[in-house]
């Protein structure tokens, strides 16, 4: 799902005149997105100028879980070889 960050929208309009499914409007000086209309193509992503759209993707606790415990072994090994090159 595409979202939009209200902080960086400046409303320029850019994603809304490269949407082919015209589901991006300016209201208010902000760009909305219809999510019905929204095929997620994601081409507003690469023309906004400031990135205040973003795409926000589910994850399950355990995918997020899972995750977290992968990187932080990768993190401990990346420590476990960085402590012995300075032995």
């Amino acid at each position: 799902m595409l979202q939009v960050r209200e902080d960086l929208c400046v409303g320029c309009g850019l994603c809304g005149q490269n949407c082919l499914q015209q589901a991006i409007s300016i209201l208010w000086g902000r760009a909305e997105i219809d999510q019905e209309r929204c095929n997620l193509c994601r081409l507003c992503l690469e023309v906004c100028p400031l990135g205040a759209i973003i795409d926000i993707v589910p994850v399950s606790w355990n995918e997020l879980q899972s995750t977290v415990v992968t990187l932080k072994g990768k993190a401990d090994d990346l420590i476990e070889r960085i402590d012995r090159l300075r032995v």
